[in-house]
């Protein structure tokens, strides 16, 4: 028998960090805003429906002010959409060994059942956070993501067809040209997606204050603007660590936006919009709504418990026309 001869290692304990990071973490600005201010609990139904103003009223116009005719016929004006519920499982399993070795246990470094379970979540929101960034064209279980809200003129979004209704009243601003990442080319367009919003009543509920892009951008635009960032105002243009900022809009860092990244090909996006069009629509899964079949099971003939998460709801774009995306940006 081999005597263990180091008298260092058999008297002196390791020192463990106890700290457990995550290695996968990854900016997700839209979920942090959309699944927080922007969360809208659906009661039920068999679908999630929301209502749009997308026609003219026809019984309006100048007259001579002496017996001319009016318009006085009903006219139809508004309209509605429909989404798909979608539903989002998660689930962290323990098993009797893991029980054994770690629960009240002063020798484990941290409590691994409860980190397991806040890694899983934590996975489960890059997972739902991917699908928004998606279409549920390829992906018919998922939400129907920005790329479904996006999508180009003659695809319906929500059951609704932009070309059935007059002066772009429902296709966002798309900019499918531009490819160089700076000022001179973003601000024309945020000029024009602004003027779409700037109107009494409803409408000027719905300001434009945030955007996001995905690193290569924001690289892109801060290296294009940094030798005359100090030309413009700073309520023009300023550039930070979490993003930066033009006319006003905060651009967040959203590592999930399309893009290639490679300095060469024109697929990368950059988002500009108001927050509040915008709803996280649910009916379990956030603000402490929990599903009747969340919870712990025991699986039968196994020392095995699984522990299970579930959410429903959609991502909903109200106001679609006051999207800003750039498509072809080189970065």
């Amino acid at each position: 028998m081999a005597i263990n001869t180091n008298e260092i290692a058999a008297t002196t304990t390791q020192h463990i960090i106890k700290e457990l990071p995550d290695g996968l973490m990854k900016a997700n600005a839209l979920w942090e805003k959309i699944a927080d201010s922007q969360a809208k609990y659906i009661s039920g139904g068999t679908n999630i429906q929301f209502a749009n103003k997308l026609i003219k009223n026809p019984a309006a116009g100048f007259i001579t002010g002496g017996a001319s005719a009016v318009n006085v016929n009903p006219g139809q004006q508004n309209v509605y959409g429909t989404l798909n519920w979608k539903y989002f499982y998660h689930n962290v399993s323990i098993t009797l060994e893991d029980l054994t070795q770690t629960q009240d246990s002063e020798e484990a470094i941290i409590d691994m059942i409860e980190a397991k379970k806040n890694g899983g979540l934590m996975d489960a929101i890059r997972d739902m956070t991917v699908s928004l960034h998606g279409t549920a064209t390829t992906d018919p279980l998922g939400f129907n993501g920005l790329l479904d809200i996006v999508a180009a003129s003659g695809t319906a979004y929500a059951g609704l067809l932009d070309t059935d209704y007059l002066n772009n009243a429902y296709l966002p601003i798309i900019d499918s040209t531009a490819s160089v990442v700076s000022y001179t080319s973003i601000a024309p367009n945020i000029n024009k997606i602004k003027a779409r919003v700037q109107q009494f009543g409803e409408a000027g509920a719905y300001p434009i204050d945030m955007g996001f892009c995905n690193a290569a951008v924001k690289g892109a635009f801060e290296a294009s603007e940094q030798a005359k960032q100090r030309f413009y105002e700073s309520t023009m243009l300023s550039s930070g660590f979490e993003g930066f900022k033009v006319n006003g809009i905060n651009i967040y860092l959203d590592d999930n936006t399309p893009g290639s990244q490679d300095g060469t090909t024109g697929d990368n996006y950059l988002y500009i919009f108001p927050s509040k069009a915008f709803q996280m629509a649910y009916k379990y899964g956030l603000k402490g709504k929990v599903s009747p079949l969340d919870g712990e099971t025991r699986i039968p003939n196994q020392p095995v418990m699984s522990n299970q998460g579930y959410f429903a709801g959609n991502l909903v774009c109200l106001l679609r026309r006051s999207i800003l995306v750039y498509k072809t940006l080189v970065a």
